[in-house]
Protein backbone atom coordinates (compact mmCIF):
# COMPACT_ATOMS: atom_id res chain seq x y z
CA UNK A 1 0.00 0.00 0.00
CA UNK A 2 1.60 3.63 -1.50
CA UNK A 3 1.77 6.30 1.00
CA UNK A 4 1.58 9.85 -0.73
CA UNK A 5 4.93 10.58 1.66
CA UNK A 6 6.45 7.60 -0.85
CA UNK A 7 5.16 9.41 -4.47
CA UNK A 8 8.06 11.69 -5.72
CA UNK A 9 7.50 14.57 -7.64
CA UNK A 10 9.17 12.38 -10.83
CA UNK A 11 6.27 9.93 -10.35
CA UNK A 12 3.73 12.88 -10.31
CA UNK A 13 5.32 14.18 -13.25
CA UNK A 14 5.50 11.00 -15.40
CA UNK A 15 2.88 9.36 -13.97
CA UNK A 16 4.59 5.98 -12.88
CA UNK A 17 1.24 4.10 -11.89
CA UNK A 18 2.85 1.73 -9.78
CA UNK A 19 3.74 4.63 -7.35
CA UNK A 20 0.05 5.26 -6.53
CA UNK A 21 -3.25 3.42 -5.35
CA UNK A 22 -5.98 3.09 -7.33
CA UNK A 23 -9.11 5.85 -7.23
CA UNK A 24 -12.28 5.78 -7.08
CA UNK A 25 -13.07 5.74 -10.83
CA UNK A 26 -15.91 7.26 -13.20
CA UNK A 27 -18.70 9.20 -11.48
CA UNK A 28 -17.26 9.03 -8.24
CA UNK A 29 -18.73 12.16 -6.10
CA UNK A 30 -15.86 14.59 -7.45
CA UNK A 31 -16.64 13.66 -10.47
CA UNK A 32 -20.42 14.23 -10.95
CA UNK A 33 -19.53 17.72 -8.53
CA UNK A 34 -17.24 18.85 -10.86
CA UNK A 35 -19.84 18.01 -14.07
CA UNK A 36 -22.02 20.14 -11.83
CA UNK A 37 -19.68 22.99 -11.58
CA UNK A 38 -18.12 23.13 -15.69
CA UNK A 39 -21.76 23.41 -16.74
CA UNK A 40 -22.48 26.30 -13.52
CA UNK A 41 -19.32 27.96 -15.30
CA UNK A 42 -20.00 27.60 -18.70
CA UNK A 43 -23.39 29.65 -18.20
CA UNK A 44 -21.56 32.01 -15.62
CA UNK A 45 -19.07 32.62 -18.49
CA UNK A 46 -21.69 33.34 -21.60
CA UNK A 47 -23.31 35.66 -19.44
CA UNK A 48 -19.61 37.19 -18.67
CA UNK A 49 -18.63 37.58 -22.37
CA UNK A 50 -22.05 39.15 -23.80
CA UNK A 51 -21.90 41.93 -20.92
CA UNK A 52 -18.12 42.41 -20.85
CA UNK A 53 -16.87 41.38 -24.38
CA UNK A 54 -13.33 43.20 -24.18
CA UNK A 55 -12.58 41.39 -20.94
CA UNK A 56 -14.02 38.03 -22.75
CA UNK A 57 -11.63 38.39 -25.35
CA UNK A 58 -8.53 38.84 -22.89
CA UNK A 59 -9.86 35.96 -21.03
CA UNK A 60 -10.10 34.03 -23.69
CA UNK A 61 -6.17 34.60 -25.41
CA UNK A 62 -5.16 33.67 -21.51
CA UNK A 63 -6.72 30.18 -21.55
CA UNK A 64 -5.79 29.52 -25.50
CA UNK A 65 -1.84 30.07 -24.54
CA UNK A 66 -1.91 28.45 -21.37
CA UNK A 67 -3.59 24.89 -22.69
CA UNK A 68 -0.98 25.45 -25.34
CA UNK A 69 1.63 25.67 -23.14
CA UNK A 70 0.78 23.02 -20.92
CA UNK A 71 0.17 20.86 -23.78
CA UNK A 72 3.61 21.51 -25.11
CA UNK A 73 5.21 20.97 -21.38
CA UNK A 74 3.80 17.61 -21.12
CA UNK A 75 4.82 16.40 -24.72
CA UNK A 76 8.00 17.35 -23.78
CA UNK A 77 7.70 15.35 -20.74
CA UNK A 78 6.70 11.91 -22.33
CA UNK A 79 9.40 12.34 -24.30
CA UNK A 80 12.37 13.05 -21.89
CA UNK A 81 10.44 10.53 -19.59
CA UNK A 82 11.73 7.68 -22.29
CA UNK A 83 7.74 6.00 -21.64
CA UNK A 84 6.61 7.60 -25.39
CA UNK A 85 8.41 7.72 -28.94
CA UNK A 86 7.89 11.26 -31.06
CA UNK A 87 5.15 10.07 -33.11
CA UNK A 88 3.20 9.08 -29.78
CA UNK A 89 2.94 12.61 -28.64
CA UNK A 90 2.37 13.74 -32.14
CA UNK A 91 -2.01 15.60 -31.85
CA UNK A 92 -3.14 12.39 -32.99
CA UNK A 93 -5.99 12.89 -30.26
CA UNK A 94 -8.94 15.04 -31.48
CA UNK A 95 -8.57 17.46 -27.93
CA UNK A 96 -4.69 17.34 -29.19
CA UNK A 97 -5.38 18.48 -32.35
CA UNK A 98 -7.97 20.94 -30.64
CA UNK A 99 -5.53 22.58 -28.15
CA UNK A 100 -3.25 24.03 -31.42
CA UNK A 101 -6.20 24.80 -33.97
CA UNK A 102 -8.25 26.53 -31.30
CA UNK A 103 -5.65 28.47 -30.51
CA UNK A 104 -4.46 29.50 -34.19
CA UNK A 105 -8.15 30.40 -34.90
CA UNK A 106 -8.72 32.38 -31.91
CA UNK A 107 -5.72 34.72 -33.04
CA UNK A 108 -6.61 35.13 -36.61
CA UNK A 109 -8.39 37.51 -38.07
CA UNK A 110 -10.56 34.72 -40.47
CA UNK A 111 -13.19 33.13 -39.57
CA UNK A 112 -12.83 30.69 -42.23
CA UNK A 113 -12.94 26.96 -41.13
CA UNK A 114 -13.50 28.07 -37.63
CA UNK A 115 -16.55 26.42 -37.51
CA UNK A 116 -16.15 22.76 -37.25
CA UNK A 117 -12.87 23.80 -34.61
CA UNK A 118 -15.30 25.42 -32.42
CA UNK A 119 -17.75 22.40 -32.80
CA UNK A 120 -15.12 19.14 -31.81
CA UNK A 121 -13.77 21.54 -29.32
CA UNK A 122 -16.67 22.12 -27.33
CA UNK A 123 -17.90 18.31 -28.36
CA UNK A 124 -14.19 17.30 -27.53
CA UNK A 125 -14.17 19.21 -24.33
CA UNK A 126 -17.67 18.12 -22.64
CA UNK A 127 -17.47 14.83 -23.51
CA UNK A 128 -14.00 13.85 -22.19
CA UNK A 129 -15.08 16.04 -19.31
CA UNK A 130 -18.26 13.48 -18.89
CA UNK A 131 -17.05 10.43 -19.83
CA UNK A 132 -13.39 10.41 -19.33
CA UNK A 133 -11.46 8.67 -16.08
CA UNK A 134 -9.60 11.02 -14.41
CA UNK A 135 -10.19 8.93 -11.32
CA UNK A 136 -8.38 6.18 -11.81
CA UNK A 137 -5.19 7.15 -9.12
CA UNK A 138 -5.54 8.53 -5.46
CA UNK A 139 -3.77 11.23 -6.03
CA UNK A 140 -4.25 13.88 -9.45
CA UNK A 141 -0.89 13.09 -11.34
CA UNK A 142 0.33 16.08 -13.63
CA UNK A 143 -1.29 14.36 -16.85
CA UNK A 144 -4.67 14.01 -14.95
CA UNK A 145 -4.75 17.88 -14.11
CA UNK A 146 -3.24 19.00 -17.52
CA UNK A 147 -6.16 17.39 -19.28
CA UNK A 148 -8.70 18.08 -16.86
CA UNK A 149 -7.35 22.22 -18.05
CA UNK A 150 -7.33 21.35 -21.45
CA UNK A 151 -10.69 20.23 -21.93
CA UNK A 152 -11.89 22.47 -19.26
CA UNK A 153 -10.45 25.41 -21.36
CA UNK A 154 -11.47 23.96 -24.91
CA UNK A 155 -15.26 25.19 -24.60
CA UNK A 156 -14.47 28.14 -22.55
CA UNK A 157 -11.92 29.65 -25.18
CA UNK A 158 -15.04 28.35 -27.73
CA UNK A 159 -17.70 30.50 -25.88
CA UNK A 160 -15.52 33.52 -25.57
CA UNK A 161 -14.35 33.38 -29.64
CA UNK A 162 -18.17 32.78 -30.26
CA UNK A 163 -18.90 35.45 -27.76
CA UNK A 164 -16.95 38.48 -29.01
CA UNK A 165 -16.08 37.71 -32.56
CA UNK A 166 -19.60 36.70 -33.32
CA UNK A 167 -18.87 34.54 -36.04
CA UNK A 168 -21.76 34.17 -39.28
CA UNK A 169 -21.85 30.70 -41.03
CA UNK A 170 -24.02 30.15 -44.13
CA UNK A 171 -25.17 26.35 -45.52
CA UNK A 172 -21.54 25.75 -47.41
CA UNK A 173 -19.62 26.08 -43.39
CA UNK A 174 -21.98 23.14 -41.85
CA UNK A 175 -20.33 20.76 -44.84
CA UNK A 176 -16.77 21.93 -43.43
CA UNK A 177 -17.50 19.67 -40.20
CA UNK A 178 -17.50 16.21 -42.09
CA UNK A 179 -14.63 17.36 -44.18
CA UNK A 180 -12.25 18.52 -41.32
CA UNK A 181 -14.02 15.23 -39.32
CA UNK A 182 -12.34 13.02 -42.37
CA UNK A 183 -9.02 14.37 -42.41
CA UNK A 184 -9.04 14.26 -38.37
CA UNK A 185 -10.00 10.45 -38.91
CA UNK A 186 -7.48 10.14 -41.37
CA UNK A 187 -4.52 11.38 -39.49
CA UNK A 188 -5.41 9.65 -36.62
CA UNK A 189 -5.48 6.43 -38.55
CA UNK A 190 -1.95 7.00 -39.70
CA UNK A 191 -0.72 7.51 -35.51
CA UNK A 192 -3.19 3.95 -35.11
CA UNK A 193 -1.38 2.28 -37.80
CA UNK A 194 1.69 2.68 -35.86
CA UNK A 195 0.45 2.73 -32.21
CA UNK A 196 -3.01 0.78 -32.62
CA UNK A 197 -3.25 0.18 -28.57
CA UNK A 198 -3.29 4.19 -28.81
CA UNK A 199 -6.43 4.36 -30.41
CA UNK A 200 -6.69 7.59 -31.11
CA UNK A 201 -9.77 9.39 -31.77
CA UNK A 202 -11.03 6.33 -30.35
CA UNK A 203 -11.06 4.93 -34.16
CA UNK A 204 -9.87 1.30 -32.63
CA UNK A 205 -12.21 0.47 -29.81
CA UNK A 206 -15.08 2.39 -28.02
CA UNK A 207 -13.99 5.06 -26.44
CA UNK A 208 -17.24 5.53 -24.38
CA UNK A 209 -18.20 3.80 -21.11
CA UNK A 210 -21.44 1.85 -22.90
CA UNK A 211 -22.41 1.16 -26.57
CA UNK A 212 -26.32 1.30 -27.61
CA UNK A 213 -25.34 -1.43 -30.18
CA UNK A 214 -23.66 -4.16 -28.48
CA UNK A 215 -23.66 -6.71 -31.86
CA UNK A 216 -23.01 -3.74 -33.87
CA UNK A 217 -20.01 -1.85 -34.56
CA UNK A 218 -19.55 0.47 -32.11
CA UNK A 219 -19.13 3.68 -34.69
CA UNK A 220 -23.26 3.43 -34.29
CA UNK A 221 -22.98 5.15 -30.97
CA UNK A 222 -20.77 7.87 -31.80
CA UNK A 223 -23.48 8.34 -34.40
CA UNK A 224 -26.12 8.44 -32.20
CA UNK A 225 -24.03 10.65 -29.70
CA UNK A 226 -23.69 13.53 -32.04
CA UNK A 227 -27.04 13.19 -33.05
CA UNK A 228 -28.27 13.79 -29.49
CA UNK A 229 -25.97 16.43 -28.97
CA UNK A 230 -27.13 18.30 -32.57
CA UNK A 231 -30.31 17.99 -31.38
CA UNK A 232 -29.70 19.94 -28.13
CA UNK A 233 -27.89 22.64 -29.67
CA UNK A 234 -30.01 23.06 -32.56
CA UNK A 235 -33.66 23.09 -30.35
CA UNK A 236 -31.44 25.80 -27.84
CA UNK A 237 -30.82 27.67 -31.10
CA UNK A 238 -34.58 27.48 -31.93
CA UNK A 239 -35.81 28.30 -28.13
CA UNK A 240 -33.56 31.43 -28.18
CA UNK A 241 -34.51 32.02 -31.27
CA UNK A 242 -38.09 32.30 -30.13
CA UNK A 243 -36.88 34.32 -27.13
CA UNK A 244 -35.48 36.93 -28.93
CA UNK A 245 -38.13 37.69 -32.27
CA UNK A 246 -40.74 37.41 -29.14
CA UNK A 247 -38.48 40.64 -26.93
CA UNK A 248 -38.10 42.29 -30.68
CA UNK A 249 -41.82 42.11 -31.33
CA UNK A 250 -42.93 43.41 -27.68
CA UNK A 251 -39.96 46.39 -28.13
CA UNK A 252 -42.08 47.71 -31.71
CA UNK A 253 -45.01 47.82 -29.56
CA UNK A 254 -43.65 49.57 -26.77
CA UNK A 255 -42.31 52.01 -29.35
CA UNK A 256 -45.85 52.18 -31.54
CA UNK A 257 -47.52 52.89 -27.96
CA UNK A 258 -45.25 55.93 -27.11
CA UNK A 259 -45.36 57.39 -30.28
CA UNK A 260 -49.30 56.88 -30.47
CA UNK A 261 -49.15 58.67 -26.82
Amino acid sequence: MNSLCSITFYDWLTENLDAFESGQGLFCPLHIALIIVMFLWFIALIVLAIKFPKFAKKFGAVLAITMVVLRIFRMIVQLASGKFTFVEVLPFQLCHMMCFLLAIIYFVKSTKFSLPVLCFAILGGVLTFIFGDYYYTNVPTFYIIESIILHFALPSVSICYICTRKPKYNAWSILEVPVVLAFMCAFASIGNAFYPERNYMYLVKNGLPFNFFPNAHFIFTYIIMAIIIVSIVLITWFIVKIIKQHISKNNIKNVEKTDVI
